[in-house]
C-alpha cells in the first residue's frame, strides 16, 4: 500500500514514468494473411500529440515477410513519417521466428488519422500501440489493440455520461461498397436510434456517437451494433472532454462464445496527484440473461475489496443483465491505493474491455489509458522496448489452483535467445510483477522480446500483462500478451501387428463389443456404446507386437491398431485392457493417428479398479512410453494437444496415493479441462458460428460434442451430483447452447443454398444434418420440415431407338424425350437413427412425364414398281413410374462418416488434425420408364390406288425386348446406371439388347441421362 501523492507501486514495485513497452494480443481470424488497422494517428492536434505504432510478431516458426500499406479515408495512398525510415507510404519488413518488428510513427503528421494494412506471407501477431502526449511530449495515454477481425456485425459499449464520448472507426477491405447500419441500444439492450451509410471500397471513417451518429442523444450508457452488407474492421474510440488523450478498444464479436475474462493488473484509490479507478465495459453477447460476477484479487490471492459503481465495498460482485444490455462500472476503494487483478465471468458469452481513469481534485477527468485484458496461455510472445528497461515491468496472474513459476527467455532481433530468467511462483489465483530490469540486469539493452513459459504443458497456463506508467496522475497502460502458435513436429510411432491375433465385428447404432488376447496374455475389450456410429461399420481390432518411436524411449506394454482408420465416434468407446502382470506406473496412456503418424494422450476412465482407454476416434491405443512431456511438446494440434493434458493429469493423480497430493493433481486436472475449454473449444465454436461454412460448422459439432461427452464420462456435466467446480455447469450449458446455435445457423445456410441457389444436391446435406441433430439428442423436425424447398429438380434426357427387321421389311423409329422429375424422400428410411440398416441409407424416389418425340422409317425391299411409302410418327407421352411393386425410381445415397485429413486453423493456431466429417455415395440409380405407345402412319402411294395403315410397331418391338426382364408389360426398369461426379449430368446408362422374333429381329440402342436442372 502507498500513501496519498506518493508514485504508486505496482505489485510492490515503484515504477516512475517510462516509455513504450508492448504486448500482442491475440492474433487474427482463420487463415488471414492480411490485417486491417482503421486507425492509426499522428501529429498534434488540440494540444495532444498522437503517434501510433505497428508491431509486427512473428509467432509461427518460418520467416515472415510483410508489407505495411497506409492509406487515406478515401483509400488512396497516405504518406506518414516513421522512426529511422522517413516518409512512406509503403514499408516492407522481415521478421524471423520468434522476432518482433516496432514501425513508429514520428510525430510529424497534421493530427489526422489514416488505416494501414498489412499484408504477410505468414500468420503475423500484428497490434496497433495509440500514444498521446501533451505539448511538452510528456506521455499522458496508451492504448493497445489488435488488429481486428473482419465482422458483419460488432458492438460497442457506450458511455456519453460525465463528458464522456464513444465512437468507431471503420475500414472496408472489401473491393465494393459496404451498407453500414449503426444502432444505438440504451442499456437493457432497447433500440433508442438507427442511422446508416455507405463506405466505399478501400473507404475508412470515424464517427463519434454524440456528435456525428445520434445528435441530441444526451447522457447515455448503453451500445452501439454495427451491421454491415460486407465485413469490415472495427476499433472503438472513447475520449473524455477534460482529456486530450482518447483511447482505442477492441469491438465485440456477437459470435463469441467467451464468458470468462482476465485482467492482470488493475489499480484504485489515491495516486500521484489523482485518484485512480478501474473502468469495466460490459455487454451481453448471448440471447439470455447473463449472471456476471466480478472478483477482485489481491497479489496472494486473497480478496481485495473494493466498492463497484455505488456497491458497498466487497471484493466479489453480481449483476444480471438482460441479452443484448450493457454496462459500465467502475470502482471506487476505500481510501488507500491498492493494485490487483480482476476477473469477469458469466454464464453467457460476454464482450469486456476496461480502461484506467485518473481524476483531479475537481474531479475531472484528466486521464485514461487501456488496460489489457489477456487470455491465459502456456507460451506467450512479449514485444518490449527495452529502452525502457529500467522502469518497464510485467505482470502475471495465475488462473489455477496450484503455484507456477514462469521463465522468461529475453530474445535478440532475429529472435534468438540471450538469457533467461525466473518470475515467481506465483500463488493460486494471485499475482506477481518483475521490472525488466530486476529480470535482465545485464542483457536488457540487447533485447526485443519476451518468450514467457509457465514450465511446460502440465503447468497450467497464466493471464500476462504488460504495464507501461504515464506521468499524468501517477496512471498506467497495460497490455495483452498472444499465444505463442504450437508447432510440434509431430511424433510418429510404428506399430508392428500380429495379424494372427485379431477380432472381427459388423457393429451398427446399437453398439457391441469385441475382444482379444495378445501374445503376452494382456486381454482387450473394445465396447462401442449405442449410437456411437453413424451407421454399420466392420470393426477390426489387431495387436501388436511391438512399436516403434515412443517418447523417452519406453517400452510398449500393450496395445491394438484399431480399424477402420480414422473413424469418429459419436459416443466416446472404451477400451479395457487386462494385463495378467502389473503395467509400468509411468506408462502412458497412447493414441496415435493413421499408421502412427500423430501421437496423442488417451483418457483415462477415473475407475481406479481397472484400466480403461476412452476413445473418441480410431486407430491406435495402448500403454507405453516413458516420458509424458517428450510426447507432449510434439503434438501442434491444439485439441489434441488439450485433451492429451487432460488425460496426463488424470493419470498423474491415479498413480498418486490418497492424500494431499493426489488431491492437488485431480484439482491440477480440473484446471486442465476448463483451459481445454478456453484455449481450444471456445475458440472452435466462435469459428465454426463465425465462418459460414457447413463443413466447419459439422466438425466443430463433433469436437465440441466430444469433449462435453468426456466431461459427462467424468462426472462433471452440467447437474452431475457433487460436481467439484460449478464453472464447468456453465462450460457445459454453453456447450449445449452452441449446439443449438450452430444446428439453427446450419438450418439457415442449408435452407439458402435451397430457397436461394436451387442446389439441386442440397437435401443431401440437410438429411445428413438431420441425423446429425438425432444423435447429438438435438430436436428433429420432421423431412418435409427439414427438407422443405430443397427437393432437386431432376430431369430425365432418353434417346431409344429401334430397329425391326423382318422378312418382308425394315423399320427404324427413333423416341426421344425429356422428362421433369418430380419426388420425395422415403421418409421411413430417414425419420430413424436406431437400425442401420435403413438409416445407413436414404433414397429419393421420382416420377414424371412429358410428350416425347416420334420419327419413323420404313424400307420395304419388295415393294412393287411404281409404289413408294411415306411414314410418319405419332409420339406418346414418355412416363417415369415412381413405383410398380419392388421395383421403384429413385437415387440411393449411403452415409458414412471418416475423417478428411484437412486441419481446421484458428488465429494461426492448428486446432485440429482431422475433420469427421459425413459423407455420401450414390449405392444405386434406378428407372422405372413406360415409354407409352408411340403410333406408325404408313402410306402406300401406287399408280391404281393409294392406302393408309395405322401400325404400333415400336411398342410391339419394345414389349417384346420387355420380355427378358422381370418387369411385365411394356416398363423397363433401367439399372446399373454410371454416377457423375460433377457437372449437370449426373448419371448415364446405355441399353443396347436384341431379340430374335419368328422371320427377323428386334433391336435396341437406347441412352439416359439423369440432368440437374437449376432454377
Amino acid at each position: 500500500m502507498h500513501k496519498t501523492r506518493a508514485r504508486p507501486a505496482v505489485g510492490g514495485i515503484r515504477l516512475p514514468a517510462f516509455s513504450l513497452i508492448l504486448l500482442l494480443s491475440a492474433v487474427p481470424a482463420l487463415c488471414q494473411t492480411a490485417y486491417h488497422l482503421p486507425y492509426i494517428a499522428d501529429g498534434a492536434s488540440g494540444g495532444r500529440i498522437s503517434r501510433t505504432s505497428i508491431v509486427l510478431a512473428n509467432v509461427g516458426s518460418k520467416t515472415a515477410n510483410a508489407v505495411v500499406t497506409w492509406t487515406n479515408d478515401d483509400g488512396t495512398p497516405r504518406t506518414v513519417g516513421l522512426v529511422d525510415i522517413g516518409r512512406v507510404s509503403t514499408t516492407a519488413v522481415t521478421i524471423p521466428p520468434g522476432a518482433v518488428r516496432q514501425i513508429r510513427t514520428d510525430g510529424s503528421g497534421d493530427g489526422s488519422a489514416g488505416a494501414a494494412t498489412v499484408k504477410a506471407e505468414t500468420h503475423l501477431g500484428v497490434s496497433v500501440v495509440l500514444s498521446v502526449s501533451d505539448a511538452s511530449g510528456t506521455p499522458i495515454g496508451e492504448s493497445v489493440v489488435e488488429a481486428p477481425e473482419i465482422l458483419t456485425i460488432s458492438r460497442l459499449v457506450l458511455d456519453s455520461t460525465a463528458g464522456a464520448n464513444t465512437g468507431f472507426a471503420l475500414l472496408n477491405p472489401g473491393t465494393g461498397a459496404a451498407a453500414i447500419s449503426a444502432t444505438l441500444l440504451d442499456s437493457t439492450g432497447a433500440k433508442v436510434q438507427n442511422t446508416s451509410f455507405k463506405l466505399g471500397p478501400g473507404g475508412r471513417l470515424e464517427a463519434w456517437a454524440g456528435s456525428d451518429l445520434f445528435p441530441g442523444m444526451g447522457e447515455l450508457r448503453g451500445a452501439i451494433e454495427i451491421a454491415s452488407s460486407a465485413p469490415v474492421a472495427a476499433l472503438a474510440m472513447r475520449r473524455a472532454s477534460s482529456s486530450p488523450a482518447g483511447v482505442l478498444f477492441p469491438v465485440a464479436d456477437p459470435s463469441s462464445r467467451r464468458m470468462k475474462f482476465f485482467l492482470p493488473l488493475i489499480a484504485d484509490g489515491p495516486s500521484s496527484g489523482a485518484r485512480l479507478t478501474t473502468l469495466l465495459l460490459v455487454t451481453n453477447l448471448g440471447a439470455d440473461p447473463a449472471d456476471v460476477r466480478v472478483v477482485f484479487m489481491r497479489d496472494d490471492g486473497s480478496p481485495l475489496p473494493l466498492a463497484l459503481s455505488g456497491n458497498d465495498a466487497g471484493s466479489a460482485f453480481a449483476a444480471q443483465l438482460a441479452p443484448g444490455a450493457s454496462a459500465v462500472w467502475e470502482t471506487s476503494g476505500p481510501g488507500e491505493y491498492a493494485t490487483g487483478s480482476a476477473v469477469i465471468q458469466s454464464n453467457q458469452p460476454l464482450g469486456v474491455a476496461a480502461a484506467l481513469r485518473a481524476y483531479d481534485e475537481q474531479g475531472a477527468v484528466i486521464a485514461e489509458n487501456g488496460l489489457a485484458e489477456s487470455r491465459p496461455v502456456g507460451l506467450s510472445l512479449l514485444p518490449v522496448d527495452f529502452a525502457s528497461a529500467q522502469t518497464a515491468g510485467v505482470a502475471a496472474y495465475n488462473p489455477t489452483t496450484q503455484p507456477i513459476t514462469l521463465t522468461l527467455t529475453l530474445l535478440d532481433s532475429e529472435g534468438t535467445s540471450l538469457a533467461t530468467s525466473q518470475l515467481g511462483p506465483v500463488s493460486p489465483r494471485g499475482r506477481l510483477v518483475g521490472r525488466i530490469a530486476d529480470l535482465f540486469p545485464d542483457a536488457a539493452g540487447n533485447g526485443t522480446a519476451l518468450r514467457i513459459g509457465s514450465g511446460g504443458p502440465l503447468e497450467g497456463a497464466v493471464s500476462v500483462a504488460a504495464i507501461r506508467e504515464m506521468q499524468a496522475g501517477g496512471s498506467f497502460a497495460s497490455s495483452g500478451a498472444s499465444a505463442l502458435i504450437v508447432t510440434g513436429a509431430g511424433l510418429t510411432l510404428r506399430p508392428t501387428l500380429d495379424s494372427s491375433r485379431s477380432a472381427t465385428a459388423l457393429i451398427g447404432a446399437a453398439g457391441g463389443a469385441l475382444s482379444l488376447t495378445d501374445a503376452k496374455g494382456t486381454k482387450f475389450t473394445l465396447t462401442i456404446p449405442p449410437k456411437s456410429l453413424f451407421g454399420s461399420e466392420t470393426i477390426r481390432m489387431t495387436a501388436l507386437t511391438r512399436l516403434d518411436g515412443l517418447p523417452g524411449g519406453g517400452p510398449l506394454s500393450a496395445g491394438v491398431q484399431l480399424e477402420p482408420d480414422g473413424l469418429a465416434l459419436f459416443e466416446p468407446a472404451t477400451l479395457l485392457i487386462e494385463s495378467p502382470t502389473p503395467l509400468p506406473e509411468n506408462a502412458i496412456p497412447l493414441g496415435w493417428h493413421g499408421t502412427g503418424k500423430g501421437a496423442y494422450v488417451n483418457l483415462i476412465h477415473p475407475d481406479p479398479k481397472q484400466l480403461v482407454l476412452m476413445l473418441s476416434h480410431f486407430s491406435g491405443a495402448g500403454i507405453g512410453g516413458g516420458s509424458v512431456t517428450s510426447l507432449l511438446i510434439t503434438i501442434a494440434d491444439m485439441i489434441d494437444l488439450q485433451n492429451s493434458i487432460i488425460a496426463s493429469q488424470f493419470m498423474r493423480a491415479r498413480q498418486l496415493p490418497s492424500g494431499p497430493a493426489a488431491d492437488a493433481a485431480l484439482q491440477q486436472a480440473f484446471d486442465a479441462i476448463k483451459q481445454a475449454f478456453y484455449n481450444a473449444i471456445e475458440p472452435f465454436m466462435r469459428l465454426a458460428m463465425s465462418s459460414g461454412d457447413l463443413n466447419v460448422l459439422r466438425c466443430a459439432m463433433q469436437y465440441v460434442y466430444g469433449y462435453s461427452r468426456q466431461l459427462q464420462l467424468l462426472g462433471m456435466g452440467a447437474g452431475e451430483t457433487g460436481n467439484p467446480d460449478p464453472e464447468l455447469n456453465e462450460i457445459d450449458a454453453a456447450i449445449r447452447k452452441f449446439q443449438t446455435d450452430a444446428m439453427r445457423l446450419a438450418d439457415q445456410l442449408l435452407q439458402r443454398r435451397c430457397t436461394e441457389r436451387r442446389d439441386p444436391v442440397a437435401y443431401l446435406d440437410v438429411l445428413a444434418f438431420a441425423r446429425l441433430k438425432s444423435l447429438l439428442g438435438l430436436p428433429v423436425g420432421t423431412i418435409a420440415e427439414e427438407t422443405r424447398g430443397c427437393y432437386p429438380t431432376l430431369q430425365l434426357e432418353v434417346s431409344s431407338r429401334l430397329e425391326l427387321k423382318g422378312p418382308q421389311s425394315t423399320n427404324v423409329g427413333t423416341v426421344t424425350a425429356k422428362v421433369p422429375l418430380q419426388g420425395e424422400l422415403d421418409k421411413y428410411e430417414v425419420n430413424q437413427v436406431s437400425d442401420p440398416s435403413k438409416d445407413l441409407y436414404a433414397s429419393y424416389t421420382f416420377s414424371g412425364g412429358a410428350l416425347g418425340a416420334y420419327t419413323a422409317t420404313m424400307a420395304v425391299p419388295s415393294l412393287p414398281a411404281g409404289c413408294s411409302i411415306t411414314v410418319s410418327g405419332t409420339p406418346a407421352t414418355y412416363k417415369v413410374i415412381q413405383r410398380q411393386l419392388e421395383n421403384q425410381s429413385r437415387i440411393k445415397y449411403k452415409f458414412f462418416s471418416k475423417y478428411e485429413p484437412t486441419a481446421v486453423t484458428h488465429r494461426g493456431q492448428q486446432l485440429c488434425s482431422f475433420c469427421p466429417v459425413f459423407d455420401k455415395v450414390t449405392d444405386r440409380i434406378e428407372v422405372l420408364v413406360d415409354p407409352g405407345t408411340p403410333k406408325d402412319g404408313a402410306i402406300t402411294t401406287c399408280p391404281s390406288n393409294t392406302t393408309f395403315s395405322s401400325l404400333d410397331w415400336w411398342w410391339a418391338a419394345w414389349a417384346t425386348l420387355q420380355s427378358t426382364t422381370t418387369v411385365a408389360g411394356d416398363l423397363t426398369f433401367v439399372t446399373a446406371w454410371q454416377p457423375l461426379p460433377s457437372g449437370e449430368i449426373l448419371a448415364t446408362k446405355e441399353l443396347n439388347r436384341s431379340a430374335t422374333i419368328t422371320g427377323g429381329t428386334v433391336s435396341e440402342k437406347s441412352t439416359f441421362k439423369l440432368v440437374g436442372v437449376q432454377q
